[in-house]
């Protein structure tokens, strides 16, 4: 999940903080941060020790692009794949220092959902939550992420029935590019929606960019039929907050997607407590 040039930049930047994370100047900045300085000596040492640390620990992909993991389970998978679906390479520099200290498996998800809520709070900062999320395509994928790595770890309290524990067995965080608008732009006016609040978090989610062409300006209840023929052929379902939206709100409209706004909005702002 990374190259040879990322893994240097990030075992030198768990020896030094100030090594920046950029594969694109590795040599001008090694020589700074690490060989003209007294962590040289001992950090081929070092690389070997974290390459241990990072093939037990960390999960890799095989050639099929199925997941490898010789440590902990689908939890722990699963909350690395929260960061590794962003592209981001300081979650390792911070989980990679701490590992053999940890214990069993939760204290290694505890970790990394410690070091994700850093990474939440940074992104708010001093920012609303709600103008954050209510920003149509604008809205931060990070916030489509997290909430379906919470949708699936409290798996069983928004979905009952066989037919979910087979998409909860099937589903996994993957890179996603396209925000879908459950009810579409194109009808923005229609069943109590107007311009402004097709935008609310409530009626978006976050899919590929395949499935946002297959469902543009489809009614709901057709989008609908075609989320459950994706879970009938066992393909991914994309976006757990789509088929919550779809499922738990039949006859969707602009106050159901206010109210499925606000229970989205509590469940993320749990995670900060």
């Amino acid at each position: 999940i990374v190259d040879f040039e990322e893994f240097l930049a990030i075992v030198a930047k768990i020896l030094n903080d100030q090594m920046p994370l950029d594969p694109e100047n590795l040599i001008k900045n090694f020589k700074q941060h690490i060989f003209y300085t007294n962590l040289n000596e001992n950090f081929i040492t070092k690389l070997e020790q974290y390459r241990k640390i990072f093939d037990k620990y960390v999960f890799k992909r095989d050639l099929e692009n199925k997941y490898i993991q010789k440590f902990g389970d689908k939890k722990l998978l699963m909350i690395q794949l929260l960061f590794e679906v962003q592209s981001s390479n300081e979650w390792l520099v911070k989980y990679l220092k701490e590992c053999e200290t940890l214990g069993d498996v939760n204290e290694h998800i505890g970790k990394l959902e410690a070091i994700d809520k850093e990474r939440m709070q940074a992104l708010i900062k001093d920012k609303n939550l709600e103008d954050l999320l209510d920003q149509g395509t604008d809205t931060p994928h990070y916030f489509f992420y997290k909430l379906d790595y919470l949708l699936w770890k409290k798996f069983d309290n928004y979905f009952e029935g066989e037919r979910y524990q087979t998409v909860k067995e099937r589903y996994y965080l993957t890179r996603l590019n396209s925000v879908e608008h459950i009810q579409p732009q194109i009808k923005c006016n229609e069943n109590g929606f107007d311009e402004n609040a097709i935008h609310n978090f409530g009626n978006l989610a976050l899919i590929s960019g395949g499935r946002n062409s297959s469902l543009r300006d489809k009614d709901v209840d057709i989008k609908k039929i075609y989320v459950m023929k994706w879970i009938e052929k066992g393909e991914s379902i994309q976006s757990l907050k789509m088929l919550l939206a779809l499922e738990k709100y039949p006859d969707w409209n602009c106050k159901k997607s206010f109210e499925h706004r606000e229970k989205m909005i509590e469940l993320l702002k749990d995670s900060l407590n």
